[in-house]
């Protein structure tokens, strides 16, 4: 799920279909991207009513790793980068603003690959191997919720981990050209490490996770960061019960908020995740958020709306 505005919202879904609202949520046009009705679009970036940038989520040696633009409402979408390679598997994307963003995929030749744009997503360039410090052996991300990476600012980046023996974040300060990495403390796995990461500004932040065969229970955990991304500490010792599997902070909220949702609902944290305020108990995978407005999106076509988030 993507939000450009309480009014305006797109969604990818499954069978090369995405979803689009331009009155908040009261209707849906769906449309079905010529070719790809294998794909399953994961990553989803929208830029404005008319113009969205989609990203699959499947191997790239069957066919899956796709990006595509549309600049009319959905009505056409170019592919605008594909590739074959063995190992690729892109997880997300993310956007500073109109022309600038990037995408990430599982590793290939042990180094993330790393895609950025300055056009919009009209075109890609891969980030050098040599500029990416190298992951651990099975370390990878969860392409679930779409927020398993994150831009702030003008130009900084992160990208949440897991897979491996240990959850890690990657961070960037130069739009994707570059790359460091730090542990953050979390015990990593087949199915755990962090998948969801959010900051307020360039130096604090929270990310979420835990091990998601493990729907709700004791891996659940709220991680916080003051010197952007460098070193992770506990958020407290409230853990974020069942909501590690999205999250997304509130644009100009005061103090910083940050919303959550998982296998068992919604909930928001004022306080970097050492408390928090719980909502509904459906299951959502992706959340993103526009002004005070935030959108929800689970199994089933299931789409949420909240409105009047705190400011």
């Amino acid at each position: 799920m993507s939000a450009a505005s309480a009014l305006v919202a797109w969604a990818g879904c499954t069978t090369g279909h995405v979803f689009r609202t331009l009155d908040g949520g009261a209707t849906w046009t769906v449309d079905t991207v010529a070719g790809a009705a294998r794909l399953d679009f994961r990553g989803i970036k929208a830029i404005d009513a008319n113009t969205a940038v989609i990203a699959s989520a499947g191997a790239a040696e069957q066919g899956q790793a796709h990006i595509y633009r549309t600049v009319d409402g959905g009505k056409n979408w170019s592919l605008t980068w594909s590739d074959t390679t063995k190992g690729i598997f892109l997880d997300g994307l993310a956007f500073w603003d109109a022309r600038h963003g990037f995408t990430f995929s599982d590793p290939v030749g042990g180094k993330l690959v790393i895609l950025t744009t300055d056009d919009g997503g009209a075109s890609w360039t891969r980030t050098a191997p040599a500029n990416i410090p190298p992951v651990l052996p099975n370390e990878a991300a969860f392409a679930a919720s779409n927020t398993q990476l994150a831009v702030q600012g003008t130009s900084n980046a992160w990208i949440a981990t897991g897979g491996g023996k240990e959850a890690r974040v990657f961070r960037s300060t130069d739009r994707g050209r570059t790359w460091s990495v730090s542990s953050s403390g979390l015990p990593g796995g087949t199915s755990a490490g962090l998948f969801g990461i959010a900051f307020a500004d360039a130096l604090h932040g929270l990310a979420v996770g835990g091990d998601y065969a493990i729907a709700r229970g004791p891996t659940d955990r709220a991680l916080r960061t003051s010197d952007g991304g460098i070193t992770w500490v506990s958020a407290g010792s409230n853990a974020p019960d069942g909501v590690t599997t999205g999250l997304a902070f509130v644009p100009n909220s005061s103090p910083p908020t940050f919303v959550a949702v998982g296998a068992h609902g919604t909930a928001i944290t004022r306080d970097f995740g050492a408390s928090w305020t719980y909502g509904d108990t459906l299951t959502y995978w992706g959340v993103s958020v526009a002004g005070s407005t935030a959108w929800a999106t689970g199994p089933r076509g299931r789409v949420a709306k909240y409105t009047g988030l705190p400011k």
